[in-house]
Parts: C-alpha cells; sequence; structure tokens
C-alpha cells in the first residue's frame, strides 16, 4: 500500500513539476525606443539575415500592435508593457507630472530618499517606488521563491527600472554626466558589482563617443529617406546643417560630452555590450530557475526626435540597430542556447516626423507653442475670477489648477473648469479639450484613450487633444505622445523557445503582451493586468482577469 501511495506522490509531483521544466532559461524583453511598426517593412531590404528580418522569419510578428491610452510616452509605455495595465492602473501616467500634495513635479522613477550608486549627481536618485501594480519580472520573482533573477539595463533610468518592477536584483542605467558609467541606486544595492566596476574602467563609451557616424552603407541605400539637408531638423552645436557626416569627437565637447554618445546609434552598441556582459557575469540562464532579463535601446528615441521618421539618420539608426540584434542574437544562441531562451521586442510608443515635414507634402500639420497656450490661459482666467495663479501646471497635455486656491477663494473648481475648457476649445491647433471627470463633448474612441491615462492622484483637471500631425514645440524638432496611429502603432515579435512562425495582422494592444507571456511562463498574470492572452500563440482563450 505504502509503494502505491509514494507511486501517486511521485507521478502527481512529476505532473505538478512539468510546466516548470517546460520553462526557458532565459526571458529577454526588448524594447526599442520610438520604433514604428513601419520601419521594418521601409528597411526590410536592407537589413541583414540575422537580425530583424531573423526574428521575423522566424517568430510571431504582430504587425498592428497599438497603445491604447494617452499619453504615449516612454515610461507608461514601458510600465504598460510589463504590467499589462495602463497609466489607470499602474500609476505612471507621464515621463513626469504635477504632485498637488507636495506641490511640486515628481519624476516617474524619482526617488529622494536613495542614493546614488556608481554616481553622485541626482541621476543616481532612482527607484520603481512610483509603479502600483507587479511586473512580469515580478510575479517571475514570486513563481520561483526568487530563485529567478530579474536586471534591467537601459541608457535612460525609466527604460531600465520601470519593466523589472519592485523585487528585480538590479537596474543599471547610463549616466551621460561626467562620469560616462553604468550606475544603479542603494534600492537595489549598496555598491556596484565588480564586473560592472571593471565594464566602467574600459571606458567604452569614450571609445564609443569618439568615432565618425557616417553613413553605414552606400548612398543608394538611403533613397527610402528624404533629402538629408532638411530644415528642421536639429541642429548640433559645432555644424552649419544637419547632415553626415558626424565627428563625434569634435563635436562631444560643445553637445554635451556623453549625452552626444546617447543620441548616436554608438549608444545602442553601449546597451548590447553592457547586458551581454551582465548575462556572462551574473551568469543567467544557467541555473534551474528561469532569469529575466528586460533591455530597452533608447538612442533610437534620442535620434527621432532630433531628425525625424522619415530621416536618413534615423534610416542609419535602424541599419546599425540591425547589427545590433544580429550579434545579440548570435551572443544568446552561443551562450544560452537556441532553446533554452524566449525573447520578446517591441516599442513603448512609435513617433510622427517633424511638422515642417508634413506641410511640405501639403499635410495640415504645425508645431504648436505650449508655453503661449499656458499664459492666454492663465490670462483668461485671471480675467473671470481676479488676478491669482489659478494654473498650478500644464504636463502631458493636462491643465492642473489651483485647488487649493478655489476654495479659499469660494470659487467653484467646476467653474474653473468650464471656462479653462471653452478657452481652449476656441484655439484652431486643439482638436478637442474636456474635463476627466464628465469627458463632456468626446467621442467614445478618444474618451477610452483618455480613461485608461488617467490616475486620480497624478493627473491633471482639464486635458486638451492637439489636432492631426501637430505637436508641441520646445521639446525637440519630432515628437509622440498623442493617441494617433503615427505615436501608437508599434511591432510586437515573440521568437525562442515555444514559439512557431505565423504573422498576424489583426490588431492587438500593447497590454496583451505581459499576460501573453505570462501564459506562457506558466506564472500569475501582474496584479493589474488588463490585457488579453493572445491565442494564436498561446492556444488559450479568454481574458487574464
Amino acid at each position: 500500500m505504502k509503494k502505491i501511495f509514494l507511486s501517486i506522490y511521485v507521478l502527481s509531483f512529476a505532473c505538478s513539476a512539468e510546466p516548470f521544466a517546460k520553462r526557458p532559461k532565459l526571458v529577454v524583453g526588448i524594447v526599442v525606443d520610438q520604433m514604428r511598426n513601419d520601419y521594418l517593412r521601409r528597411f526590410s531590404e536592407d537589413f541583414g539575415r540575422d537580425g530583424f528580418n531573423k526574428l521575423i522569419a522566424g517568430g510571431a510578428y504582430f504587425s498592428n500592435a497599438h497603445y491604447n491610452y494617452v499619453p504615449t510616452y516612454t515610461a507608461p509605455g514601458h510600465a504598460s508593457i510589463y504590467t499589462g495595465t495602463t497609466p489607470a492602473l499602474h500609476g505612471i501616467v507621464g515621463n513626469a507630472w504635477f504632485d498637488r500634495y507636495n506641490n511640486q513635479n515628481a519624476y516617474c522613477v524619482g526617488d529622494s530618499t536613495v542614493k546614488g550608486i556608481g554616481s553622485e549627481s541626482k541621476i543616481g536618485l532612482m527607484s520603481p517606488k512610483n509603479l502600483k501594480s507587479s511586473t512580469i519580472a515580478d510575479e517571475l520573482r514570486l513563481a520561483t521563491l526568487n530563485k529567478g533573477r530579474a536586471y534591467g539595463v537601459s541608457i535612460k533610468d525609466r527604460g531600465a527600472i520601470l519593466p523589472v518592477g519592485q523585487s528585480a536584483n538590479a537596474a543599471y542605467w547610463f549616466s551621460d554626466k561626467n562620469e560616462g558609467n553604468f550606475i544603479s541606486s542603494s534600492y537595489y544595492m549598496d555598491s556596484l558589482p565588480l564586473w560592472v566596476s571593471k565594464f566602467n574602467q574600459h571606458k567604452l563609451a569614450d571609445k564609443l563617443g569618439n568615432q565618425t557616424w557616417d553613413l553605414f552603407r552606400a548612398p543608394h541605400y538611403y533613397e527610402k529617406s528624404r533629402a538629408d539637408n532638411f530644415t528642421g531638423e536639429a541642429l548640433l552645436k559645432g555644424k552649419e546643417t544637419p547632415t553626415f557626416p558626424y565627428d563625434l569627437s569634435e563635436l562631444r565637447a560643445q553637445n554635451g560630452n556623453y549625452a552626444l554618445l546617447t543620441q548616436s546609434p554608438f549608444g545602442n552598441t553601449l546597451v548590447r555590450e553592457f547586458a551581454q556582459n551582465l548575462i556572462s557575469a551574473e551568469q543567467l540562464g544557467k541555473k534551474d530557475a528561469t532569469d529575466f532579463i528586460a533591455i530597452s535601446f533608447s538612442s533610437t528615441d534620442k535620434v527621432g526626435h532630433g531628425f525625424g521618421a522619415y530621416s536618413k539618420e534615423i534610416q542609419d539608426t535602424y541599419l546599425r540597430l540591425d547589427e545590433e540584434f544580429a550579434q545579440l542574437l548570435s551572443f544568446l544562441d552561443l551562450r544560452i542556447g537556441k532553446d533554452n531562451y524566449l525573447l520578446f521586442i517591441t516599442a513603448d510608443h512609435a513617433g510622427m516626423d517633424i511638422p515642417r515635414y508634413y506641410v511640405a507634402q501639403k499635410i495640415n500639420a504645425a508645431s504648436f507653442d505650449a508655453s503661449a497656450l499656458t499664459q492666454k490661459m492663465q490670462s483668461k482666467l485671471q480675467e473671470k475670477f481676479g488676478k491669482e495663479n489659478w494654473i498650478q501646471s500644464v504636463q502631458n497635455s493636462q491643465f492642473y489648477l489651483n485647488q487649493n486656491l478655489a476654495r479659499a477663494k469660494n470659487v467653484p473648481l467646476a467653474l474653473l473648469k468650464e471656462e479653462l475648457i471653452f478657452w481652449l476649445n476656441q484655439e484652431p491647433d486643439i482638436r478637442i479639450a474636456s474635463s476627466f471627470d464628465n469627458k463632456q463633448g468626446l467621442d467614445n474612441w478618444t474618451a477610452n484613450f483618455v480613461s485608461n491615462g488617467y490616475y486620480a492622484k497624478r493627473s491633471g483637471d482639464v486635458f486638451y487633444v492637439l489636432a492631426d500631425f501637430h505637436s508641441e514645440n520646445g521639446v525637440a524638432p519630432a515628437t509622440h505622445g498623442s493617441m494617433q496611429s503615427y505615436d501608437t502603432q508599434v511591432p510586437v515579435i515573440f521568437y525562442g523557445k515555444g514559439i512557431k512562425p505565423m504573422r498576424i495582422n489583426r490588431q492587438i494592444n500593447i497590454t496583451d503582451i505581459a499576460p501573453t507571456l505570462c501564459n506562457l511562463l506558466d506564472i500569475n498574470v501582474p496584479s493589474s493586468s488588463s490585457g488579453a492572452v493572445i491565442t494564436e500563440i498561446t492556444n488559450y482563450v479568454g481574458k487574464s482577469r
């Protein structure tokens, strides 16, 4: 009888353990900052065989993935990918927002209670404390009783920290100040690991930052992009025109030294090299439990902002990024094994081109002066309610009204909102303005985007939506942040263990990535996940919660 019970116990244990045995040794999450889906189509013939084209041919490629909230910025994008939900639940409503309770601006990963590790500058004072949901990495850590390890890597602090959540072993980002090193914060560690210190000592950032950025391929490859010298593109100090070549060694002193490196495709090389060093040094994928690394390539965003979606600079950056991916995939195949890792790649948002380029194509476009708008609206409110500062802040196309002042002056907040909305809707560059509490005048499509981006404790009182192909000036020549498809449509590719080659053209939401990956890993979805499992990959039908 004991033998029978023992056999049943062993069989039961084997069955329950089977899903865990099927997990990959390593999960690799890759976010390419500001990558539009059309880049993969436009440049496909010029890519090599072992980068983007290898991922598309051998993976599950979703060409019609979209963000379903506003604003479409870096921080909420990374948070939404890895939590499987929108800012309404994970709380990251922008790269920054106005903190009403402390009467000051708040940065998405800023944390004054921690110390920088590897840097004396404020860029080290960061943590995931503002994130209100668990991530894929958090759930994997919980499922493996912390045996699975999780790391985040990026040029940007928010691109390294938010993906791996609150329980990560470490997040590393690049200090583009005087150090030119990868750093972290005391939230994760007391000192940098020896391998990180050694990596920094090699001064790869200086080697990369002293190169000349010229065309990666022969000039005829770049016929898919507009003329090199286009009015409105970013003009670096020391250059007379925004054209190739860019001698970084001569330009870096005038353009922020290491900051210039991050605005070139060589910033992506730096991130890839660091990520590969991390995988090797920490022995990721070499133990029993599944490990996780989130890698965010940020230089694409900086190039996109400076030169626009149809520039030669952005095309060249993606041709070079294709080579980076080829090297990364080769490294993973050799280091981890082709059947031992699961990888996904997407973007935190897309982006539009320089408004002047659209105007040249006879498309109604403009660069919108947000600062002048704020001053004008303040004046309108003062004319109606008195000479006070009724507007405390304007961020993410949202007006934060001075609620305490309104109470003190016995001015109903509803009247302030009504007056502000009336004048905003007179502006020709604004499609519509409304308040978060009633969304008056909004169509269902716009209302859904706005609701998904609203978190009461961090969002403003009144918002506005710009007309198509309009952007706010003063930030960069080209930007993003809207609910239009040029900002929301990004590619999604799953590749590696258990993934069959397929191309899916139906629309999915970016919030579907996390529940799908968790389903593949047989772990709980993140705590606030609201996305749907992508059934073409998992053959599982149903919502994640």
